[in-house]
Formats: structure tokens, sequence, C-alpha cells
């Protein structure tokens, strides 16, 4: 079977799994690195999830000598006959071999295969195979001025608002979530939540901020405003509000405006007796 595609490190692109975008909904690689014929998948993320979690297994020459299983529930789940997927499992078609690799994952579950599945974020998965699907997330998004932005750190998760709001750090990236959507909920907001995995690298979130609105039960200390307002700009500059006039500044101004009513008052005051006396 000639590859669609090489990459640079020989690696051989057989094909992928997946209708849509493999990024958004789930899908997999399958490829032949030396004498290795493999699949490596991933299911798409709940949403508040921020990594995917990618299984393997091997695609060998015969499935059945290398996998103990019975292909009777697989078969049942594809729709077609036993002898079919006996044939399948021994075809010289690596293709025909994985499509019973995916009837025995149906049946038994992405676990199966023995290889312990690793956790990778989008940036890495990127890295990984994002040139086999076209996919390129590794520019910068830019939150808007109402966008909310969760990021790590050295104790924990903390989050905030792109205009300098901070709401906290939390020990668990879930608590992070429920902070921004509890603060969601009280400015009626419908805004974006953007996940920073480096400093330049924001990730948009799928999510439904309804599903995470509670109470937090454990909650650490907020640092300074500015420190959470520096931290921003460099998503949204114009978004950190420039300084307010001070409140001597606002009374006289009032005290100006309040003198010239009067003045206006008093002229109109005047004219109205002239003319009465006229």
């Amino acid at each position: 079977m000639r590859p669609i595609t090489t990459l640079q490190d020989g690696t051989e692109i057989l094909s992928t799994t997946g209708d849509l975008d493999a990024f958004a909904y789930g899908g997999g690689v399958f490829y032949r690195y030396r004498r290795e014929v493999a699949w490596q998948f991933w299911d798409a993320r709940e949403p508040g999830e921020k990594n995917f979690v990618i299984y393997k297994a091997l695609v060998p020459e015969n499935v059945l000598d290398c996998y103990d299983v019975s292909l009777g529930e697989g078969c049942e789940i594809a729709d077609i006959e036993k002898s079919q997927g006996r044939r399948l499992s021994r075809s010289n078609d690596p293709k025909d071999r994985l499509d019973v690799v995916q009837m025995i994952r149906d049946a038994r579950g992405p676990s199966f295969f023995g290889h312990e599945p690793e956790e990778l974020s989008p940036w890495e998965l990127a890295d990984r195979w994002g040139m086999v699907f076209g996919t390129d997330i590794k520019r910068v998004n830019r939150a808007d001025i109402e966008d909310f932005i969760v990021r790590e750190c050295r104790q924990g998760y903390e989050c905030g608002q792109a205009d300098g709001l901070y709401l906290g750090r939390f020990k668990t990236y879930e608590e992070a979530l429920i902070a921004v959507a509890n603060e969601m909920k009280r400015q009626s907001s419908t805004a974006n939540l953007f996940h920073e995995h480096a400093p330049g690298k924001l990730e948009l979130i799928l999510w439904q901020p309804s599903q995470h609105v509670g109470p937090l039960r454990h909650r650490r200390a907020k640092l300074p405003v500015a420190f959470w307002r520096n931290a921003m700009k460099r998503y949204a500059p114009k978004a950190v509000p420039r300084r307010g006039p001070s409140v001597k500044t606002m009374r006289q101004r009032t005290s100006a405006a309040t003198r010239q009513e009067e003045r206006r008052r008093h002229a109109q005051a005047i004219r109205e007796k002239m003319e009465s006396l006229a």
C-alpha cells in the first residue's frame, strides 16, 4: 500500500480516520514507521477538557493471531458476517486489517490494545499530526476585551478577563472553570473562553458555561489586579482601561458646571424681570 504522504522522520501516512475535523470531533492516523504498522486515534474532548487522550493499536499481518478476541461482537456492530471479518483480518491490504481493529475497538473499548494512553495538548497533537490534516492551530488567537482566559501557574490555575478583571487562583482546572462560569452568569456574558498553554499561545475552549456554574469550595488569595492586567496586555492591550480622572478633577468639573448653570439661570431671571417691567 502506497502512503498518501511521508513525514520528515520517515513515517508513512497510509490513511486517516474521522469524517470531520479530527481536532474538533476526534479522529486518527493510520501509519507505517519502519516495520511497525499502527493506528493512533483519539476522541473529541468533553466540554471543559484541555487535553486529548491518544490511544494506539498495532495493525499486524494477522489481527486475530495478535489479539485474543472473538469477532462476534465486532462483526455484529459492523453488520458483517464472521467469515468476512476473518478474511479482512488476514488481508494483504492494511486498510482491511484496520477495519477489523476498529471493530475490536468498538466492541472492547480503546484501552483493549495494551498500550498506555497518553495525554497531549492541542499544540502537541498539532506538532505530531497537524500537517496530516492540514490543521494549523498554532496561530495566536486574539482575545477581545470581554473574553476570559485560564492559564496554568505553579500552584494550580488562575483565570480572569482580558480587560484586567482577575478572578483568582485555584487548585484545579475545574474550579477555575466554575469561577469563570459564575462571573459570566453574573455579567450575563456570552464571551469566549481561552486556555493559555504558553505565553502567546491561546486556544479557544468549547464548553457550556451553564454546566459549570456552582459554589467554589477551595479558593486561593487573589493577586494584585495589576499583575493580571500586565499579563493580558499581550492579547488585548487596548482592553486595559486607562486611569480615569481623579476625584479632585471630577469635583472641579462638577463645580464649574454648577456655576455655569447658576449664571445661566440668573441671566434668565433678569430677562424675565425686564420683560415684565416693559
